[in-house]
Formats: structure tokens, sequence, C-alpha cells
């Protein structure tokens, strides 16, 4: 969750599924990365490789919309290892042709009704 920036986040080589929006519950939406804005926050289901063969990262890109780009400030990248073993082999990673980002306007409620009453 950010207050003034925007988060880019993504675990290539792994399945993601959506299954809750701001306190909302949906029906499970599979993505390839979440688009965070400022103060948004999403339940996601990750599933894990069967074994343990190799090691992953996983990518975290912080930006500002309202500031320009500035190199080593806006935006910035991060790394992190998702260890499914000690001195396993790092999958190289590449990303989908069709990479599909969370769109939260495009999730639909878990009980098919809409969050606020409509007249």
């Amino acid at each position: 969750m950010s207050t003034t920036e925007w988060f880019q986040f993504n675990l290539p080589g792994h399945q993601m599924r959506v299954i809750e929006a701001d306190g909302e519950y949906s029906q499970p939406s599979a993505v390839d990365g979440l688009d965070m804005g400022p103060g948004q926050r999403y339940s996601v289901l990750v599933t894990a490789h069967p074994t343990d063969s190799h090691n992953y990262y996983y990518n975290t890109t912080l930006y500002a919309i309202f500031d320009p780009k500035l190199e080593g400030r806006n935006p910035r990248y991060y790394q992190g290892l998702i260890e499914y073993r000690e001195g396993a082999p790092i999958m190289p990673t590449t990303e989908p042709a069709n990479f599909k980002w969370v769109n939260d306007v495009e999730l639909c409620s878990l009980d098919g009704n809409p969050p606020l009453p409509v007249d």
C-alpha cells in the first residue's frame, strides 16, 4: 500500500489470481501482475511450483505519475528472491506476450451484486 507512489508487482513464472480488491471479494481473476494506486489493496492467491528445481525473482516498480522521470528516483526498480531451495538456479524470466495487469473495474463481485446499491 502506498500514499503517493504507484506500485507495479509481478511474480514471473507463477500463476496469480486476484480474489479481493479493497475489501470486496471478487470472482477469481488470473493476472500476470498488479498495478496498484495509492491506498489500493488486493488479495492474491499464488500457485507455487510443484518442485524446488528453480528459484525465481519477483519484480516491483515504484513510480509517481505526477513527478517527471528522474534517473534512479522515478521510477525505482526492485527485485527479490523467491527461494524454493537454497542454491537452486534462478529461472530466467520473460514477460508473457499478452501480459495482463489487474484491472479492478473488470473484477466481478463474488456474489454477483454491485458493491454499491444501484438506483
